[in-house]
């Protein structure tokens, strides 16, 4: 599956591996996001990521395997 041009709605949950700053966006904007992108953006030393974006506005890369995804609706 391609991500480019699909945005996924999904939960996110930090898996152990994930950093203050995942933690804590996903508390300040979560826990349900836009899956917009994955990549392996040079912005985040090629580390392969996904752009996430939020209802209220929040968006950015985090590392994918720092975070754990989930469909909102359980399907």
């Amino acid at each position: 599956m391609s991500w480019h041009n699909n945005v996924v709605r999904v939960n996110i949950v930090p898996t152990g591996k994930a950093n203050k700053r995942t933690k804590e966006r996903i508390a300040q904007h979560g826990p349900t996001f836009d899956m917009e992108d994955f990549d392996t953006p040079s912005c985040m030393n090629g580390v392969p990521s996904v752009y996430l974006r939020s209802d209220d506005g929040w968006f950015g890369w985090i590392e994918q395997e720092h975070i754990r995804w989930t469909n909102p609706w359980g399907e």
